[in-house]
């Protein structure tokens, strides 16, 4: 069967995808999202309630989830937020109830005394006024009863091409994005949690038992206390689209699943979760069946870090697509006999002009300008 001819990979600037903009969980501000807030609001509240839930209501629901692209983000915001009711200390709740109390002066509404209501009680009213009155009451304040402001509890971050980026979390854990990575860090009271959307990225863990560190990459979800070790999640490329996972020391567990509606994890019962420690890495790829697990040299894990990618006994037409990702390399299109060649070697990323040089030089190739770039031919009849 002949192979398709090599078409050079969309930025993701130049795809469908907007650009991922450093922001915390987007706010609704204009008309038309304050009404989806009272919507949600009117949502939460009704599924509190212990009786009286149907079907069609949950129907109903799962109708309103899918209505706007917005709406599961926020809910699932708001329902983690009422959550951590349950792991606030008193002191923490007490301010809670004062705050509830001056939002409702603030917008005209009485403030009764709160100090006795249940832990939960108190929030009802608070919230029916968000979803009356429009008032952002405590959903997005939860962070500053810890001491410190929602944004460094939630933040979303971004590279672009060519770019990495370190950066140190609020628990001192330390990150490094590769290039064209996108990545969510959301921090709860029992658990950190990350959602790698798009790349690759290096994870330095704090120990912390009570706060486990869980990464979530497309059908994987990778658990540690405390190591360091890699993800990466690049669904679009060909041949590199399934998760991957290595580590460099410490331990970590590996299981397949997915995010439901509201971004709850669900984990796939029929799949076994991994144990990985140092020097191995794990390829999720439930197409393939089983994951497959190999061994790596302390100099093979994310080595791109020091501006280098390697191959090994590689399909040429995916090592120009890794390349790709780091600098246009000038390459257009390939013909389906070079796209099969095995490449075998290292490259410093970004330098177009060397790579298409040492490409030459190890493989059976032709390099023909075409105008907006080269073409690659195979030199072999």
């Amino acid at each position: 069967m002949q192979a398709p001819e090599f078409q050079r990979p969309m930025s993701r600037t130049e795809s469908e995808h907007p650009p991922f903009a450093p922001s915390t969980m987007p706010v609704p501000h204009d008309d038309d999202a304050a009404l989806r807030r009272q919507e949600l609001v009117r949502w939460f509240l009704r599924r509190q309630e212990p009786q009286g839930w149907t079907a069609q209501d949950e129907q109903a629901f799962e109708g309103w989830l899918a209505a706007h692209a917005g709406n599961q983000a926020l809910y699932a915001r708001w329902e983690a937020d009422w959550r951590l009711m349950d792991a606030l200390p008193d002191a923490a709740i007490d301010r809670l109830r004062a705050q509830v109390a001056a939002d409702r002066v603030a917008a005209g509404s009485a403030a009764p005394a709160m100090a006795a209501a249940p832990r939960r009680a108190f929030m009802h009213r608070g919230l029916a006024l968000a979803g009356v009155a429009g008032v952002a009451v405590t959903a997005g304040s939860l962070g500053w009863l810890h001491g410190r402001p929602p944004s460094s509890d939630r933040l979303s971050l971004r590279t672009g091409r060519g770019e990495m980026r370190e950066l140190t979390l609020p628990d001192g854990s330390q990150l490094m994005l590769d290039t064209a990575t996108e990545l969510q860090v959301r921090y709860h009271a029992d658990a950190r949690e990350l959602r790698l959307h798009q790349g690759q990225a290096v994870f330095s863990v704090v120990p912390d038992a009570q706060r486990p560190f869980r990464v979530v990459a497309g059908s994987v979800r990778v658990t540690v206390t405390g190591t360091r070790f890699s993800v990466r999640h690049t669904p679009d490329q060909a041949g590199r689209a399934a998760p991957e996972v290595a580590v460099a020391s410490g331990e970590v567990r590996v299981e397949g699943g997915r995010l439901d509606l509201l971004g709850r994890w669900q984990a796939e019962e029929a799949l076994p979760a991994h144990a990985l420690t140092a020097g191995q890495q794990l390829v999720w790829d439930g197409q393939a069946g089983a994951p497959s697990l190999a061994s790596i040299r302390p100099d093979q894990f994310a080595n791109w870090r020091e501006r280098r990618v390697s191959f090994s006994d590689t399909p040429l037409a995916q090592a120009v697509a890794e390349l790709e990702r780091y600098a246009d390399t000038g390459i257009t299109s390939m013909d389906p006999r070079a796209a099969q060649l095995r490449l075998s070697g290292t490259f410093r990323s970004g330098d177009a002009q060397a790579m298409r040089r040492l490409l030459a030089g190890a493989l059976p190739i032709r390099l023909e300008p075409d105008g907006e770039g080269y073409r690659i031919r195979a030199a072999v009849p």
